[in-house]
């Protein structure tokens, strides 16, 4: 048109109002308290540079690890446990030129991604191996991040008052890592029950479980006598038994320590999800200021965590009979199974506020524990 002015569909709408888009930074994840790791010897194609290797099912492990190697028959007891895992590494130990020590630190090295393993060797009965045995579990002991070691022998001297078969060696160290396992045959009791624990849940609701009356698949049961489980479990050790009803299950599910591996897998889990919350509650706003508002942030997001810990079985409403600290006294009820203490902020000092330093948060914690035997007190009258 001429002399006209062309239309430019108005002015920008930023001009009065300036509207732009953030997206919250995406979380960091907790570990994966399932994974397993099998620690072998066959190596090819497993070598000293190149250690461990991740397989999500029976298939992929026989591609690299065919029938007949000690590989493959652990994996297979492994993905046949009911429900089905579907994570399962392959770790290597040169045994010829490295003790098994050696071989974990490298593998610990490797990969942070594996919790526990599994060591495929059935036969710890000698001095030297279960020397080293000892060794390996200082290592995991003193891990970080946090990791467990399970070991399987078929040394009948478990059964016994011996006192130099691994069993005993674990359970006099009261090695709180270690899962000691017995079974006459061979068969990897060990790597059984991981492939059952593999598939807790953490976050879920009631999806947390013990080991004991687990009846793994392709594991035999030991026919024991009142003597030799009675030395079983004075070792600290564990076996899948046969009880004279026809029930065969696995018992009990302790540690070397006398401690529960449920227990202790739960601590690990509740201890590491409360450590990427409160990283989350950082990472995930612009600014924490030390202020209260900041600190009920951090508790906050604490409290979701323990809020977990109860749905999903682990942590229940009972009596604290732990130290008193904050309001909380011992024999106290903690109504929601835990109680989180912090020091007001007006109490820091003025060094502690310029290093950004958070108050001290102390968190007490009631597990809903299991019951594992019962008692029963029968009057008749007639």
């Amino acid at each position: 048109m001429s002399g006209g002015i062309t239309p430019n569909n108005g002015l920008p709408l930023s001009l009065v109002v300036n509207a732009t888009t953030s997206l919250t930074p995406i979380g960091a994840s907790t570990r994966n308290f399932g994974a397993v790791m099998l620690v072998g010897t066959t190596g090819t194609p497993l070598t000293t540079s190149s250690r461990i290797r991740m397989y999500s099912n029976i298939t992929e492990v026989l591609v690299d690890f065919p029938a007949g190697t000690p590989e493959a028959a652990r994996a297979t007891i492994f993905f046949d446990q009911v429900p089905q895992p579907n994570l399962l590494y392959i770790g290597y130990w040169d045994n010829a030129t490295e003790t098994l020590t050696v071989a974990l630190e490298a593998l610990m090295l490797a990969s942070t991604n594996w919790y526990i393993a599994e060591v495929l060797d059935a036969n710890l009965t000698t001095p030297l191996v279960v020397a080293d045995a000892t060794s390996a579990a200082q290592a995991i002991s003193a891990a970080n991040p946090s990791r467990l070691l399970v070991f399987t022998s078929n040394d009948a001297s478990i059964l016994t008052s011996t006192q130099t078969d691994i069993a005993y060696a674990m359970s006099q160290g009261k090695y709180s890592r270690v899962l000691t396992n017995y079974n006459s045959t061979g068969v990897d009791t060990g790597i059984a029950m991981m492939g059952i624990a593999a598939t807790t849940n953490f976050n879920g609701s009631n999806t947390t479980q013990t080991l004991m009356f687990k009846s793994p698949v392709g594991v035999p049961a030991e026919d024991l006598t009142t003597p030799q489980n009675a030395a079983l479990a004075g070792k600290n050790a564990n076996a899948v038994v046969t009880y004279n009803n026809g029930s065969t299950f696995y018992q009990t599910g302790v540690m070397a320590d006398g401690n529960f591996f449920d227990t202790v897998q739960g601590a690990d889990w509740l201890a590491n999800a409360i450590q990427i919350g409160q990283l989350n509650a950082l990472i995930q706003n612009p600014k924490l200021p030390q202020t209260d508002s900041g600190v009920n942030a951090l508790i906050s997001a604490v409290t979701a965590v323990l809020h977990q810990a109860v749905t999903n079985g682990y942590v229940a409403p009972g009596i604290w009979n732990g130290p008193a600290f904050g309001s909380i006294v011992t024999g106290q009820q903690l109504t929601t199974g835990y109680y989180i203490y912090v020091q007001p902020i007006n109490t820091q000092t003025e060094t502690t506020r310029q290093e950004r330093i958070a108050p001290p948060m102390q968190i007490a914690v009631k597990l809903a524990g299991a019951i594992q035997s019962v008692s029963v007190l029968i009057n008749i009258n007639q």
